[in-house]
Parts: structure tokens; sequence; C-alpha cells
């Protein structure tokens, strides 16, 4: 499953999940969106065209940008479960408390599925299933402090198809299984004034993945990566009705990759790779007339492995 924008590819579009970037280095730099369930999901905000100035390089595209529920109020629990075609079941359970200084959120949902066959030979059908949980901390300090520290992991298997390469080019079937396991790990300080000028964050983001592969029930091959984000940011409103602000971001971002395989007469799959980012990024946003809004925006990555890269961006929306 893939969402491209404006015809760029897939790896060209950010994911944010809770503020963490969830494009998978493990899979070609795409976002699984096949991994992802849908239940504990406040809302979804997409941001089309380039918008690399702010974002960085994986922001070519576009952002999505996912958030989950995060309810303030009160103390509630809730749960779901759906059954239907193709020996489909899907559950979920939430709940959240919230105090004076304390509030968290938790969930866990779960999908299993027979699927169908796309095959143009065989009948044999290709399913999936998936556990996902999250639990996320959050404590109101004083002086409009908040600290909040969440996590998702993902457990999920999916079964598919090979492809026919030598006479029709179309999926046949085989016994083909991809088990998969991510982690998400995120701690974030913030400071929002409800009177002030200043804002800003700390955050610091983790995490990884591992995907295995196996073909008729034996291990065939294996990625897997793990990235370590730390990002500033801080910003200024000014103006008669706050109607202009300057922002920064300092971000430093370290990726580590890995492959393991077969070797054969093609090559060998088997490798380490690593590599670091430190992006230095400032926009303005200004609204000087009732519906317009134009910004400007540069960034700078600093990168150890490629040539440094400046971006800028201007743009405006009446």
């Amino acid at each position: 499953t893939q969402v491209r924008v404006r015809g760029a590819e897939a790896n060209h579009l950010l994911v944010l999940v809770d503020g963490i970037r969830a494009n998978d280095p493990a899979s070609n730099d795409e976002f699984q969106y096949q991994f992802a369930l849908t239940s504990n999901i406040e809302r979804i905000e997409i941001i089309r065209g380039p918008q690399s100035a702010t974002w960085g390089s994986d922001a070519v595209a576009g952002v999505i940008n996912i958030i989950l529920r995060r309810d303030t109020g009160g103390t509630n629990v809730s749960a779901n479960i759906e059954t239907g075609s193709f020996d489909t079941i899907s559950a979920a359970a939430d709940g959240r408390y919230s105090g004076e200084v304390f509030h968290i959120d938790a969930g866990v949902s779960y999908l299993d599925t027979d699927g169908t066959n796309i095959s143009r030979t065989g009948d044999e059908r290709d399913g999936a299933e998936n556990t996902t949980g999250n639990i996320a901390l959050e404590f109101t300090g004083v002086d409009d402090f908040k600290f909040r520290v969440s996590g998702q992991v993902v457990d999920a298997s999916n079964e598919y198809d090979d492809i026919d390469f030598f006479v029709t080019g179309l999926p046949m079937d085989a016994d083909r299984v991809t088990e998969s396991r991510q982690n998400y790990l995120t701690g974030e300080a913030t400071y929002e004034p409800l009177q002030g000028p200043w804002s800003g964050s700390l955050v610091i983001n983790r995490s990884d993945s591992d995907n295995d592969n196996f073909s008729d029930g034996d291990w065939s091959s294996a990625t897997s990566s793990e990235t370590l984000e730390l990002r500033l940011r801080g910003g200024v409103v000014f103006g008669e009705e706050h109607n202009n602000r300057i922002s920064f971001s300092l971000e430093s971002e370290k990726v580590d990759f890995s492959q393991r395989g077969e070797a054969t007469m093609f090559g060998d799959p088997n490798q380490d790779q690593s590599y670091d980012t430190n992006g230095y990024a400032l926009e303005y946003v200004g609204k000087p007339i009732r519906g317009l809004t134009w910004t400007a925006s540069g960034r700078l990555d600093d990168y150890s492995d490629f040539k440094d890269d400046t971006t800028w961006q201007l743009a405006a929306s009446y």
C-alpha cells in the first residue's frame, strides 16, 4: 500500500505519528500503511506540496500528520468489535484518565483476516494479522510547561504472492510471509504560555523496525533500522494582532540500517549502513490583511555521507 502525492514517489512523503517521523528506513524510507490501524486516531492532517524547507528531504511531496486521540477531560473506557467477510475480525479497546496535573491514554487494537486471492492461478488466500498498542503519559508542570512520554508497538504479519517473471508477469500463488515489528518512543517538553509571545519544545524520538521475510516456511531475508532524532523548536509572535510569527528548528537525526540474506551469484545483500544529519530551519509567517497569508522559509541540512543542501520556499495563499 502506497500514497503518492502530485506524482512524487511514496518515499518523498513524510509521515508523522504524534510528531514522530514514521518513514521506515528498512522499507525504502516509506511509511508502512498496511500496518496502520485507525481505532485510536483522533485526526489526520495532510499538507500537499513541497515542505522540505521546513521538514527536510523526506517532505518533497508533502506531509501526513497522524494524531492519536488525546481527550483531556474526564475518565472513560471504550471498546468495539467487528466481524465480516473473508473471516475478518477487528477489535479495539482504549481508555483515558485525566487529573489536575496528570493524564494517561492507552489503547490496543487487533485485526485478523484470511484475505483474498489475487493470483491468476490457484486459490490460496493471503491474510494478515496485526496487534497494535499505545500509551501516553502527560504531566502539566508549573509556568506553562508540559511533559509528555508516549510509545507505540506494532506486531504484524502479512502473506503475499510471488510474481511469474518468466511467462505472464502476473501474481502467482506462493507461500510468502513478512513478519514486522515496529517500536516508537518519544519524550517531549513543551512551553506554551496562554499569554506571552514565546513558545517552544524539545523532543527526543526513537523508532526501530524489524522485518523478516519467509519463503515456503523458511526464513529468506530481513531488514531492520533504528532512528534517533533530537529536535528543538521555538517561535515568537508579534504585531498588534499577533499576526506575524518567526519560528526556528534545530534537528539532529541518526539512522542505522541493516540487511541480511543469502548471497547468490547476483550479489551479497548483507550490509550495515548508517548516516546522520543536522538540520537548521527558519520560517516567517505573516498575515498582512484578512484572508492573505504568506510565508518565507529556509533550511540547511548537514549530512555525514552526502553533500550538504540548502532548501528555501516562498509561498502565499488568499
